[in-house]
């Protein structure tokens, strides 16, 4: 959340939820089909079932109002401009996550060979 006070001027809130700021994404791959060639081997990949095939991923980030971290910080549960110039970095809390689920063939042979 974001607001403007008289007295602190433009701020953000935090401290009353956990992350901030959240951004995630999904992927599906429906009809995945892949052919690749590295030196000698051969692979082909395809996938079982449409759609069964994700890919899932965001970032959080969790902004401290700490005195410790924040020179001129009070833990008012309002970081305002004027803090956020005197930041240190672990002020802002970034955590990554990617979960990947797949449904896939994959035939992987000698370049030239019958079998592929």
């Amino acid at each position: 959340r974001f607001g403007i006070s008289i007295s602190k001027g433009f701020y953000i809130a935090v401290g009353d939820v956990d992350n901030e700021i959240e951004v995630s994404i999904e992927m599906s791959f429906v009809g995945l089909s892949a052919d690749g060639k590295l030196l000698f081997l051969e692979a082909k990949v395809e996938e079982l079932q449409d759609g069964t095939t994700h890919v899932f991923g965001g970032i959080t980030v969790d902004i401290k109002d700490d005195v410790a971290k924040n020179p001129i910080g009070n833990q008012d549960g309002m970081l305002t401009f004027t803090e956020m110039k005197t930041l240190k970095t672990d002020v802002f809390v970034f955590t990554p996550a990617i979960l990947a689920r797949a449904n896939l063939h994959a035939n992987v042979g000698i370049a030239g060979s019958s079998g592929m």
